[in-house]
């Protein structure tokens, strides 16, 4: 089975963060985010203007997280376990595909959690229930 490793990218100036998963080399990985970045390309518009304002790489800090992850979907929920323990504000990260936000999808993971019903957790999150089907599903919980 193929690894894979979560990476992070962070602003030491601003503790701005942006988490990755990668099963190519790590180096690689890096190299096409500093690509992106330097011709204004990346994909996360806020990492990029967080880049812009910044020194250039003399302002980042770039490490792994999480290495020898079975599995891009393993990778994944570790990824999404790190960004919902991270302060929603300091993520760089463009949004997911849901359409809500790294803190909607932990509300909705943590009442999940405690149990709570689908239909009270759409009306609590302020989801539809759809999405926070979507979002059970796509990002189940596990422990770390």
């Amino acid at each position: 089975m193929r690894k894979f490793i979560v990476y992070e990218i962070r602003n030491t100036k601003t503790n701005h963060v942006y988490i990755g998963v990668s099963g190519s080399s790590w180096c690689k990985r890096i190299s096409d985010h500093l690509a992106q970045l330097k011709n204004k390309k990346h994909p996360s518009k806020k990492f990029q203007l967080f880049w812009d304002e910044s020194n250039g790489i003399i302002d980042w800090s770039f490490r792994v997280l999480v290495c020898d992850i079975d599995g891009f979907c393993q990778a994944r929920k570790e990824e999404t376990v790190i960004l919902s323990e991270t302060s929603e504000d300091l993520i760089l990260n463009a949004k997911k595909k849901t359409g809500v936000g790294w803190d909607k999808i932990a509300q909705v993971k943590n009442l999940k959690k405690q149990g709570v019903a689908l239909k009270e957790i759409s009306e609590l999150v302020n989801v539809s229930i759809s999405t926070a089907s979507k979002i059970i599903n796509n990002y189940p919980q596990f422990s770390r």
